[in-house]
């Protein structure tokens, strides 16, 4: 595989309460997406990178005693920048989740760390 081309996957889970009226509604949303990530490596210090995710998002609602779920396609197109040494960097990264139809969309922002193990790493 190219040194600039990735497979990355992504799962998540998001738990919170909207209040609806007057009632509370409990949801949980997890998300399972996958796909390209595209970096430019000429750097070993700094190394910036676009990607696109495709999958699925299940969410879960629940006000008082009823509960309902969903299944929805879920795109998030985003990008950041590795920062560090070629084993140990802090990740910066941002992205845009939009769900199916009228599920509701989100802006992302990650900050981690990132440790690399196994073979070298090439530009």
């Amino acid at each position: 595989m190219a040194p600039w081309l990735g497979i990355v996957g992504d799962f998540g889970g998001h738990y919170y309460t909207e209040l609806f009226g007057v009632e509370e509604i409990d949801v949980m949303q997890h998300t399972f997406m996958a796909g390209p990530r595209f970096a430019l490596r000429e750097s070993a210090l700094a190394v910036p990178y676009a990607q696109v995710l495709v999958g699925l998002a299940r969410s879960d609602f629940q006000v008082l005693d009823l509960h309902d779920s969903s299944h929805d396609l879920a795109i998030q197109p985003g990008g950041g920048i590795d920062v560090g040494s070629p084993n140990l960097a802090l990740r910066f990264e941002v992205g845009w989740r939009k769900l199916e139809e009228d599920a509701p969309t989100g802006f992302r922002m990650v900050i981690g760390v990132v440790v690399r193990s196994g073979g070298t790493r090439t530009r």
